[in-house]
């Protein structure tokens, strides 16, 4: 029998064709592996800086493997209120890192800003931001838990009996928030500073300028419960902002007046005073921001004119970091964050209006990499948060 000539140029063509299916099938691939990089924002690394001027803004960049900040196109981005309160004030968190949301608070005009982070780290307001606290309200510490669902507010500081509360908020779906039924939790029981959730114990933590560190269990409806014992005592009065250690055992303090507490944290979520605590800063007059980094046991302290590293060990206990303290590139470092690598730690510098990255040796100490000027206009900027971060340590099992 003959031989088709179309089924002998067949076995070539199915060949052929079957290498050109691949080759548009890997560069269709390779396209769409780089459109995903590019689209992902857990792929970029920002760096936000709640400016707290009135009006308010959001100073934004982007930092690269090098930890240079460059700044995000359409920066600052409006907060919708306004800051002003100097030092302490403005805190800026970012929620659960899938979110892809950060929330700032607005001092003078009492309310709270939502955003979507966008791939290119611009900001986008959620719907009906800014929103406004329970009456009464001067927000001030700002976090989030773990799951996303809600968003925790200190609401003053200045007030006798000290502690204005929390308000808790839910967040909905689309980013917006509800103010959850009973807020303000914890009035004059010691809460309404800074703001930390223990993603571990599912606790709310809460300082006030008055010796004392409040605790509460967040219930599944969002309302905070003081836990046995709290609020707690520490061994600083002029408490500022808090950090947790990466394991959630321990919780330092910026004491104020050139001093640090250092507490060690219970299973149950209470806390009590650590070996040699409190720890002097040195160099410091005035401690007010704090930050631990998630990879290591470092902690860091930001006041005036420089940076106070520490190492910890299991039991709390602080001991300086050679080099220490670090200079800071710019005039009264209030606010330390790091980012979830454990490479870089960033320091906003209150008196300047600027931002200062560092990158931190295997031993903790610091070096200068480089300052930038905030967009905008600024006052006594204290907070600032690296995106994407990792909201605290994970949930005993």
């Amino acid at each position: 029998m003959k031989e088709n000539p179309a089924s002998q140029s067949g076995i070539f063509n199915r060949g052929t064709i079957t290498l050109l299916v691949l080759y548009r099938l890997v560069r269709v691939l390779s396209l769409l592996a780089v459109v995903g990089f590019l689209s992902s924002p857990a792929d970029a690394q920002f760096l936000y800086v709640n400016n707290n001027g009135s009006p308010n803004v959001i100073s934004a960049f982007h930092f690269n493997s090098a930890g240079t900040l460059t700044p995000v196109a359409g920066a600052p981005f409006p907060t919708g209120g306004n800051g002003g309160l100097c030092f302490d004030i403005g805190s800026t968190r970012t929620i659960h890192p899938s979110g892809g949301r950060l929330y700032a608070t607005n001092s003078a005009s009492g309310n709270v800003s939502g955003f979507n982070i966008a791939n290119d780290g611009s900001l986008r307001p959620v719907p009906g931001s800014p929103f406004p606290m329970s009456p009464g309200g001067n927000p001030i510490g700002v976090a989030a838990s773990a799951n996303g669902q809600f968003l925790f507010v200190g609401r003053g500081f200045f007030l006798s009996p000290f502690g204005a509360g929390i308000d808790v908020f839910q967040i909905n779906a689309d980013g917006s928030l509800a103010l959850v039924p009973g807020s303000p939790f914890g009035v004059g029981g010691g809460a309404g500073f800074d703001v930390l959730f223990d993603a571990r114990r599912k606790n709310v933590i809460s300082d006030v300028n008055n010796y004392e560190v409040s605790v509460f269990n967040a219930a599944k409806t969002g309302a905070l419960v003081p836990i046995t014992g709290s609020p707690f005592t520490t061994p600083t009065a002029n408490n500022h902002k808090m950090a947790l250690g990466s394991q959630g055992s321990c919780l330092f303090v910026a004491g104020g007046l050139a001093s640090v507490s250092a507490m060690q944290v219970a299973r149950d979520g209470s806390l009590s005073n650590a070996p040699g605590s409190p720890v002097a800063a040195t160099g410091q007059t005035n401690v007010i921001g704090a930050a631990t980094t998630q990879q290591g046991n470092f902690a860091y302290f930001g006041g005036n004119n420089s940076i106070v590293g520490f190492s910890f060990d299991n039991r709390c206990s602080l001991t300086p970091i050679p080099g220490s303290p670090f200079i800071s590139g710019g005039s009264f470092p209030a606010g330390v964050t790091t980012e979830g690598s454990g490479k870089f730690l960033f320091a906003v510098n209150a008196f300047s209006s600027s931002v200062s990255s560092f990158s931190i040796a295997t031993n903790g100490s610091l070096t200068l990499i480089g300052t930038s000027p905030l967009q905008g206009t600024a006052l006594c900027p204290t907070g600032l948060v690296a995106y994407p971060v990792i909201v605290g340590p994970p949930a005993s099992r």
